[in-house]
């Protein structure tokens, strides 16, 4: 691995499902030691297509996080670090 890799500093939304075969919930655990600014959500009886099971939960998921993540910036101090035009 990298030693002290540089984190991601930009909103990012992870949904998981708790039940994926293919890259279990462990897995979905790690990710916030690469991410600084993370919202995760591992979703209970849902595979690896969350998507899919549960596409009404994941679409009020998605919705929230873009309109906590489009509201505009009250401080320099918020923006530091991401990209802002």
């Amino acid at each position: 691995m990298v030693q002290d890799p540089e984190k991601l500093k930009i909103p990012t939304l992870l949904i998981w499902g708790g039940d994926d075969a293919a890259l279990g919930p462990q897995l979905a655990s790690q990710v916030p030691q690469f991410v600084e600014d993370i919202e995760v959500h591992i979703l209970d009886r849902c595979s690896h297509w969350a998507q899919q099971d549960r596409p009404s939960e994941v679409n009020t998921i998605i919705k929230k996080f873009l309109y906590k993540s489009s509201r505009p910036f009250t401080s320099l101090k918020q923006a530091k670090g991401r990209h802002v035009e």
